[in-house]
């Protein structure tokens, strides 16, 4: 008997913060990196053993592990939006080392457990606020991954309007980052394009200053402040002397006064990416 194809959410991280990575490198992931490769666990009941204070989320590991298969649909869903609808093509894989263009994104959230996707449609994002409250409210749950199997008519129902009134944006990318941790993971992504060699370290601590120290294509060493707009700044004030950078996607900053040189990635990556 032909197995039903199924439709599944997946979150991409903490605000969103792998949605490039997954976009870009063409996979989905989940964390748990404690668990090691998974292919070790015989059923569902060894990874809520392993998990022990954290059982409750075995069951979405052991969807991912063992019930998602080829050919079923993906969408990517965050901050009460939707962002991107693919295909999986691909078998459960461990990434145990991850390449240098995720190390950002491991060290932050670490992801070794993935799956290949082809993705279908990239789209300026859906908000949901229009789907029925019931829908609304399970993508609300806090799960890394849902299956959406008996709701997906109604929402590529939706979709496909959205669609006819949103046409794709450029750069590239399917959608505009929509906070800091979102500017620094694009960055990550496409710092040797834009004047950078190497990037040393990106604090994680919420409030450290700065966020990051990198190499230019001229070997400084240089110090770098993100932002999701310049003028989100303002409080950091004269420390923004002491800096190299700061890099945001939007510099909205009038009559900026501070030494730090100001990268906007809106702009920088519309002319690199075209």
């Amino acid at each position: 008997m032909k197995k039903m194809k199924c439709v599944w959410k997946i979150s991409p991280g903490d605000y969103a913060s792998a949605l490039d990575y997954f976009e870009n490198q063409n996979y989905i992931g989940i964390g748990w990196s404690e668990l090691g490769n998974l292919r070790k666990y015989k059923s569902k009941a060894d990874i809520r053993n392993k998990l022990k204070h954290r059982s409750t989320s075995s069951s979405q590991i052991w969807n991912f592990y063992k019930k998602i298969s080829k050919k079923d649909i993906i969408f990517l869903y965050g901050n009460k939006r939707i962002y991107t609808i693919g295909t999986v093509i691909g078998k459960y894989y461990f990434q145990k080392k991850p390449d240098y263009q995720t190390l950002y994104l491991q060290s932050h959230y670490p992801i070794p457990n993935r799956r290949k996707v082809e993705w279908k449609i990239l789209f300026s994002p859906f908000p949901v606020n229009d789907l029925p409250k019931e829908i609304v409210k399970k993508l609300g749950q806090r799960n890394t991954i849902k299956e959406f199997t008996n709701e997906w008519p109604i929402i590529k129902k939706h979709i496909e309007k959205h669609l006819d009134k949103n046409p794709n944006i450029s750069c590239g990318f399917s959608h505009e980052p929509e906070n800091e941790q979102q500017v620094i993971a694009l960055f990550a992504r496409y710092f040797d394009k834009i004047g950078f060699s190497k990037i040393l370290s990106i604090y994680h601590e919420r409030h450290k200053f700065p966020d990051a120290e990198a190499l230019t294509n001229d070997k400084r060493h240089v110090l770098i402040e993100f932002e999701h707009r310049s003028s989100n700044a303002r409080n950091h004030g004269k420390r923004l002397d002491k800096i190299d950078y700061l890099v945001c996607w939007e510099h909205d900053w009038k009559n900026y006064p501070y030494r730090a040189k100001i990268i906007e990635l809106k702009g920088e990556l519309g002319k690199v990416l075209k």
